[in-house]
């Protein structure tokens, strides 16, 4: 028999009615319909530390309320937390917002589970779930040099590592002046534990590109998706290493392929996956501020794919103007049609055609927008669906 075990870690809310007479003239209260729970994500990892991968959800509820499952062979345990995600304001998704990822972060067995519950200000902030006794239960953070609690001011990072088989975490806070301050941490007793400070130079870059959470392995998100055109689904997954980005692909026939970038590269930003090109199987993307890098799988390997153009395949944010690509089949014909306008009053249009495994230019033309009819437009890559990695 299955057990359930559900834990509220906000406030618990309140509701306080009324009784109000209505007058003759009032109209009958509508009643609200409650928000829909949409699940954001859907992970298979091993929590429960039983050598078995669990199903992991992330479900929003409405507002600011997000419910973190768990799923193993014997028991379900949920607790509800909070995000300020905000996607208006953001490139980001909301699961991108609302979710960090799975990491074997204390030592003991199963993984972690990191949520994000504030984005943006002078410090994101963030909570550890990790399973203990057949529930989720929140982990304490270690001691940090400037905050405490699972926060993330300015130029402050935490580190996870092993050494001689035992969990440790640095926290670092680097200061303006070239100097940081280092407190190490050592899970014992089933708690981190401050083992010592140091006080540390370093190279001015070091408080830019160093700001977050770093652990050997972070499983970010996973999605099953045909990419070797084999009418097969096959298993991608998205990991941040503790210096580079990974996507690693499993195929329907157990081939294993990986294809591994800097985290300091411009690429290395969480990949999409889309049908782009005119062949089987779908594409895996990467973006930075200015272009994408679009890599398809050719005979086991994951090759490049040029743009129509035959060069970068440009974003919404190039500096030349917004760019877009919208992808039809029109009579069992792929094609894209190339989109950029000089945000005045004309767009820019070219239509490819994809002709024994490359693009050939079919028509070119111009249309006047305005503005905001330009700004109303799907960016990036268009009429294609797409799975945020």
């Amino acid at each position: 028999m299955r057990k359930t075990v559900v834990g509220i870690t906000t406030a618990a809310l309140a509701l306080t009615c009324g009784a109000i007479a209505p007058t003759a003239q009032a109209a009958p209260t509508q009643p609200v319909a409650p928000p829909t729970p949409t699940v954001l994500k859907t992970l298979s990892v091993d929590v429960s530390g039983d050598g078995k991968a669990d199903t992991v959800t992330i479900t929003a509820l409405g507002g600011s309320q997000y419910e973190l499952k768990v799923v193993t062979a014997k028991t379900t345990s949920a607790v509800i937390y909070t995000s300020d995600a905000d996607t208006s304001d953001s490139d980001a998704t909301e699961a991108q917002l609302v979710w960090k990822g799975a990491a074997t972060l204390d030592g003991v067995k199963g993984s972690e589970l990191i949520v994000s519950t504030h984005v943006g200000g002078f410090a994101d902030s963030f909570a550890v779930y990790t399973w203990r006794k057949g529930a989720l239960v929140a982990e304490t953070a270690p001691p940090t040099p400037s905050h405490t609690g699972w926060r993330l001011p300015a130029s402050q990072n935490f580190r996870f590592f092993t050494l001689h088989h035992r969990a440790y975490v640095e926290t670092t806070k680097f200061s303006g002046a070239g100097k940081a301050t280092v407190i190490r941490s050592k899970w014992s007793h089933g708690k981190w534990v401050k083992q010592s400070t140091r006080h540390v130079k370093y190279a001015g870059w070091r408080a830019a590109y160093e700001t977050d959470l770093y652990a050997p392995s972070i499983l970010v998100s996973q999605a099953q998706v045909d990419l070797d055109g084999d009418g097969r689904l096959d298993k991608v997954s998205y990991r941040l290493l503790a210096t580079k980005a990974r996507t690693k692909i499993v195929t329907a026939t157990g081939k294993v392929i990986s294809r591994t970038l800097p985290v300091s590269e411009d690429y290395a930003g969480a990949p999409l996956i889309a049908t782009i090109d005119g062949a089987p199987g779908a594409e895996v993307a990467y973006s930075d501020a200015d272009h994408w890098l679009v890599l398809t799988l050719r005979k086991g390997k994951l090759v490049s794919v040029p743009s129509p153009e035959g060069n970068h395949w440009a974003t919404e944010q190039a500096e030349e103007g917004g760019a877009s690509y919208d992808f039809a089949a029109v009579n069992g014909q792929w094609q894209v049609s190339a989109r950029a306008y000089d945000y005045l009053t004309t767009m820019y249009w070219t239509r490819y055609l994809w002709v024994s495994g490359t693009w050939l230019q079919d028509s070119t033309w111009t249309t006047s927008v305005s503005p905001d009819e330009a700004a109303a437009m799907c960016h990036g890559f268009c009429g294609v669906a797409i799975t945020q990695l």
